[in-house]
Formats: C-alpha cells, structure tokens, sequence
C-alpha cells in the first residue's frame, strides 16, 4: 500500500547503519485527494485486503442499529476506557479467534457528525458459536 503513495524516498545511512530520510515524494494519486477522499481512497484498498480483518465503510448510529442483529460489536474506545468486563473480554476475545479465519472480522469506522468517534469490530453472529458455549460456562443462563 506505500508504494503506492510513495513516489521516492531519499535516504542516507552512516557507519552505524542509523538512517536518516532526506527527501520523501509522494505521488499525485496521494496529493490530489482531500482528507475525506483519501480516507475513502485508503478504505478501499483495505477492503480489497484478504486477511481476517476486512475494512469497510463508516457506519453511524442508524447503521448500527440495524446491524447489530447481525454482528456482535466490539469497540475500540470502550476497550482502550478498560470499559469491558473480564468475561466480556474473554468472550470478545474467543470470538475474535474462532471468526478470524472463518468469515473474517470487519472493522470500520464509526462516525457522529461527520467526525469519526470510534472504531468498531463487527463479528459476524452464527446460530452456533462459542459465544453461547463461554456464556454457559461463565453464566446459569444464557
């Protein structure tokens, strides 16, 4: 994905192998975009990305709603505020391992007037998961 923001990078190293960047040119494709388009642009080619984790488009609290039947929602700032139960971290965190490989985990952000606010972890939910199987170990009732 740098190279393709990056036309050249002039670089100089010492006896120490330190480097030091002298001169970084980037590419019209990089300059000509507003704040907006190239996060849009850099969404793009993350969706295009074939590992576990698949970057989609910003979502809001209308979207969110109506996915959240669909997917268990994981957020990164509740994460980072340590915001989360142990046990919901072990669930999250067993959901995040069995889905990774399996259907992938989709991240994107999530926005409030304009402004992205957060980044959330979709899960997408199956009938049978080991989300049931941990909150029966970790609970009486489901």
């Amino acid at each position: 994905m740098i190279q393709r923001l990056i036309a050249s990078l002039e670089i100089e190293r010492d006896r120490n192998y330190n480097i030091e960047r002298k001169n970084i040119k980037f590419t019209d494709e990089f300059i000509s975009k507003s704040n907006k388009e190239y996060f849009e642009y850099l969404n793009d080619i993350l969706e295009d990305s074939e590992i576990g984790i698949k970057y989609k488009g910003q979502i809001d609290k209308k979207k969110l709603k109506e996915i959240s039947s669909k997917y268990t929602i994981i957020s990164l700032q509740k994460y980072e505020n340590n915001e989360y139960s142990e046990k919901e971290l072990t669930i999250y965190l067993e959901l995040l391992k069995e889905h990774f490989y399996y259907d992938g985990i989709i991240n994107c952000p999530y926005i409030e007037n304009n402004l992205v606010v957060d980044q959330l972890l979709l899960i997408p939910k199956r009938k049978e998961t080991m989300l049931k199987k941990l909150f029966l170990r970790h609970s009486k009732s489901f």
